[in-house]
């Protein structure tokens, strides 16, 4: 509950990280890893951290307060970003890459909405067109995607190797400005 400042980066490999009042993850400037076991749950809290990466996991909020997960930096994160109880929404601050990449685990249903102040986001569907037919992951959550100038937005879909014309249904609002 209490501000943490502790230099290096925080790796959520197993159990559940809750953070709440004024608690923090560390120096902004260090990197957050949620790896596949692991939940962070933001607990209505607004978290600045520098790359957002993880080989599966989860991040969500336990709290009815919205919480917002920043990220200055470039990374890829391959686990879930759900509501809880509240919100989450995500902004990206950095100018490279950032890669979401939902799996057959689940999709980024979180509600809070994306903004992109700079860089690149890229979202990744491996399972999209597996099986008999098209899935319903989630790539960016069900609120607004915001843009700002200069920012850039990329799907890719894939799964079954098939090289003819595929259909992508996307249903988010996007806002340029």
């Amino acid at each position: 509950t209490a501000a943490n400042t502790y230099a290096d980066g925080t790796t959520i490999g197993g159990g559940t990280l809750l953070l709440s009042g004024s608690g923090t993850l560390g120096d902004i400037t260090a990197d957050l890893t949620v790896n596949t076991g692991g939940t962070l749950d933001l607990g209505g809290t607004s978290q600045t951290v520098n790359i957002f990466s993880g080989s599966g996991g989860s991040v969500t909020n336990s709290s009815s307060t919205a919480a917002r997960l920043t990220i200055n930096g470039a990374g890829t994160f391959a686990g879930t970003i759900v509501n809880g109880t509240g919100s989450v929404a995500l902004t990206l601050n950095g100018s490279g890459t950032d890669a979401l990449t939902s799996s057959a685990t689940g999709s980024n249903t979180y509600s809070g909405g994306t903004q992109l102040n700079a860089g690149t986001l890229l979202g990744t569907d491996t399972t999209v067109y597996t099986g008999t037919g098209p899935t319903t992951n989630k790539l960016f959550g069900t609120g607004i995607i915001a843009m700002a100038d200069g920012t850039t937005l990329q799907v890719r879909v894939d799964g079954d190797g098939t090289t003819g014309a595929q259909t992508l249904s996307y249903g988010n609002t996007v806002t340029l400005s």
